[in-house]
């Protein structure tokens, strides 16, 4: 995987920067909560006389103990800052609340693990082998600087994308930083309750309708389910009520990717997950999205039925391909 470090720390890029403004992608999920109020929170600690104003969407409740919340501006102010820092964000139409900003900023520098990303900042550091966001910011930190503020917002970032330290992306590294950041005081059990476990009514409701309408597809080894916009209504759910759903379908025994999709401004949003070998970052790069090898996205501009059948066939594919990927390999093994 290519890694690009234009710079060291935080502190070398700040120069007489008079205003900072941190913001992350659409639709924010914990590591680009995480890793965007993590810097906020340092910034503000370690540079008291530069303003820093913090751009994100709405979040779900869950995230209501990061610091910093009561001071994010949910939507474009027209603000120009001198420096942006832009977390989490893998492409220049993937930044939320404040898209705009990225026109209008003098300097942007572009902290972030996409293996997609292009580097589209003046100064970046995207470093794919690294587990999230958070887990590249903090080597950027001076750990001495950490609070404990700063340190429960990286560890909320580096315990999602790692999917509680489960995935592929986890590395001893990544094990190290969170054994420091608890050592910190993280109430590290706590933050994984309450933006893991916990559901609110609304949510289990919608995972239940998700569930009981799912079905496999590619001979077993592919889930898929879907809510429309008219069942969205119905049960009073927001997008954030269904951020958790295609976390659940890949729990689907014997099945290698899960696909769920849900109603956008336009079409349709689709959410891809893999259990261990499949890529679903192509997957979805083919529909104009990206993303993780085993966490991906895209935006389908289509109907409902379209869009799970161009997914399912897509899926059904890139197994295919896999399989063959795989016999090539075994035959060149033993020579054949």
């Amino acid at each position: 995987m290519t890694r690009r470090r234009d710079f060291e720390k935080i502190s070398e890029v700040i120069g007489n920067a008079g205003c900072i403004a941190v913001a992350g992608h659409l639709h924010p999920d914990g590591d680009c909560a995480g890793s965007v109020l993590a810097l906020s929170a340092y910034l503000k600690k370690e540079f008291p006389g530069i303003p820093v104003d913090t751009y994100l969407e709405e979040m779900p409740s869950c995230f209501d103990y990061l610091p910093g919340m009561e001071g994010i501006k949910s939507e474009d102010d027209g603000g120009s800052p001198d420096l942006l820092f832009l977390l989490d964000t893998s492409a220049p139409d993937r930044v939320g609340a404040a898209p705009g900003i990225l026109a209008r900023a003098k300097r942007v520098v572009l902290i972030d693990h996409h293996i997609s990303n292009p580097g589209f900042g003046d100064l970046n550091v995207i470093e794919p082998d690294k587990s999230s966001a958070s887990e590249v910011l903090y080597t950027l930190l001076d750990p001495e600087k950490i609070d404990l503020s700063c340190a429960s917002a990286l560890y909320t970032g580096i315990v999602h994308d790692s999917g509680i330290f489960r995935y592929s992306c986890t590395g001893p590294e990544t094990l190290r930083i969170a054994a420091d950041l608890i050592s910190r005081g993280v109430p590290f059990t706590r933050i994984i309750e309450k933006t893991f476990e916990e559901r609110s009514y609304t949510e289990t409701r919608i995972l239940g309708e998700a569930l009981r309408t799912a079905r496999l597809f590619a001979g077993g080894r592919a889930v898929i389910s879907s809510v429309t916009r008219e069942t969205m209504l119905h049960f009073g759910a927001e997008k954030r009520d269904v951020d958790g759903v295609v976390a659940e379908l890949r729990k689907t025994a014997g099945c290698e990717a899960a696909v769920f999709l849900y109603p956008a401004d336009t079409g349709y949003k689709a959410s891809l997950r893999s259990r261990s070998f499949l890529d679903v970052s192509k997957v979805a790069a083919l529909f104009g999205g990206g993303g993780h090898i085993h966490a991906a996205g895209c935006s389908m501009d289509m109907d409902l039925a379209e869009a799970e059948n161009l997914l399912m066939k897509a899926v059904e594919e890139a197994l295919v391909r896999s399989d063959e990927n795989a016999d090539d390999m075994r035959k060149d093994a033993v020579g054949l």
